[in-house]
């Protein structure tokens, strides 16, 4: 049995995470491991936030420092059953610590999460032969069974394999130079092209489904959509599986004002510091938002986002300990008094 009997701990500190794998390596000794992150999540800001500490969260970056903190082993997954983690900037940031795939949702997830008893089915005949690829199909396919004709499209979820990051990094960064010399009247075609592409928070898109709508439009410059179609090819190659779900989703979100309400968020570049560095997508987006791609305070009007409605969680029995333990999990979950019934936006944020 395993004694959690620490007391309080400030989930949002990366310190604790870092300290709760040290305790899961020394615990259950594996070959393989992965880490679970479950409770709120919130795309950009962050996840598992607590309310005990102020609503602190863990930012992107925070949980990629921690994968690469001395004394945890490289990983071969990492999953978050949190909302709107499936974001190649998310992605982005936690694959540089850790080679193999990364499973979350692009989408809300509904209150009851993954279904545990069926999310791991890779281990239940040969754990010695399980791979980080078979680990994330089982879960996609978990949830694909879990969560199929969801009424409110919250089935969208999705596999991919870290190593192909390079790629897509290189290929979005050649999207966002080709884009440099466009019009006015072009930025509004692409303008029209994200508004009519699928949204899972009113600024994070699917990335596969507005780059297939921009290298189908005529208008644009042949650089700008061969450009967009090698953005697709990188994505198409790294995407391992992913649920064939109601929005008919890539498996990749991305940052993108979609609408004439939209504000650029200025502090995208500081949360997404890594992948705005190598890409440039802030400033491709900043012009999306307001014309410009160099900051401008009229810019920064904040909205306050709201908490999605609650729903329910469920909770599976914990797995069954095994002599010879091939993989082990590190599951990481927000305790809070307060009610964290709804899987939703738990963090509220200026953009």
């Amino acid at each position: 049995s395993f004694d959690v009997s620490f007391g309080e701990r400030n989930t949002g500190d990366p310190a604790v995470l870092v300290d709760f794998m040290h305790w899961a390596i020394q615990k259950a000794p594996a070959a393989n491991y992965m880490l679970q992150l479950w409770g709120h999540g919130s795309g950009l800001e962050g996840s598992n936030s607590d309310n005990e500490s102020g609503g602190d969260p863990l930012t992107i970056d925070e949980v990629g420092a921690a994968l690469g903190a001395a004394g945890v082993p490289a990983l071969k997954v990492v999953s978050y059953d949190n909302c709107l983690m499936g974001m190649a900037e998310v992605g982005f940031a936690v694959s540089q610590r850790f080679n193999g795939h990364f499973v979350a949702s692009e989408a809300l997830i509904p209150g009851t999460g993954q279904d545990y008893r069926t999310a791991y089915s890779a281990l239940a005949t040969n754990p010695a032969a399980t791979t980080s690829a078979s680990i994330g199909a089982g879960m996609v396919s978990s949830f694909q069974t879990q969560y199929m004709g969801d009424p409110e499209k919250r089935d969208t979820f999705s596999a991919v394999a870290t190593g192909g990051y390079p790629r897509l990094i290189s290929a979005l960064s050649q999207f966002v130079q080709a884009t440099v010399p466009l019009s006015p009247a072009d930025r509004t075609t692409l303008r029209v092209l994200a508004m009519a592409t699928p949204n899972f928070d009113p600024d994070f898109c699917d990335l596969g489904s507005f780059m297939t709508l921009v290298a189908a439009t005529a208008s644009l410059s042949p650089s700008v959509r061969a450009s967009a179609t090698a953005v697709n090819s990188a994505l198409l190659a790294m995407v391992s599986t992913k649920t064939a779900d109601a929005r008919s989703s890539s498996g990749i979100g991305i940052y993108l004002p979609t609408d004439s309400t939209s504000r650029y968020l200025p502090t995208y570049g500081s949360l997404a510091t890594a992948f705005c560095q190598a890409t440039g997508w802030d400033a491709f987006a900043r012009w999306m938002a307001t014309g410009s791609r160099t900051a401008t305070a009229a810019a920064f009007a904040p909205v306050q986002q709201s908490v999605n409605p609650p729903g329910t969680r469920g909770f599976a029995e914990p797995p069954a300990l095994f002599a010879a333990i091939q993989w082990a999990a590190y599951g990481s979950d927000a305790l809070a008094t307060a009610d964290t019934r709804g899987r939703g936006r738990s963090i509220s944020r200026m953009r």
